[in-house]
């Protein structure tokens, strides 16, 4: 069973660890003071970027994790099934993410 994760910031690993492994595991993106080793930072999103331009309180940090239910149904095509409602959301969101986190190559 996996104990030590070293790929995800903490605030990512929290809901895997807390929800299929009673939060048992630890962190090995921490270095020897607690702090999270660089490189590890949630990417900027334009909603992040909105609510720091109208001053809202709450958004010290980057959201790490976003749970969106939404009311796209499921087809069958073939032997598969498709949400293309879901794929929008998340070609959207892939989307806005690169426009404010430009991949170098």
């Amino acid at each position: 069973m996996l104990d030590i994760q070293y790929r995800m910031h903490p605030s990512i690993s929290y809901f895997p660890s807390w929800e299929f492994y009673n939060n048992s595991i630890q962190d090995g993106t921490k270095d020897g003071e607690g702090k999270v080793v660089s490189g590890l930072e949630p990417p900027l999103s334009s909603t992040h970027l909105l609510q720091e331009r109208e001053g809202q309180e709450g958004m010290q940090s980057r959201p790490s994790v976003i749970f969106l239910d939404h009311f796209g149904y499921e087809s069958v095509e073939g032997r598969s099934r498709v949400n293309h409602h879901e794929a929008q959301i998340v070609m959207s969101l892939v989307e806005d993410l690169l426009l404010h986190n430009p991949v170098s190559s």
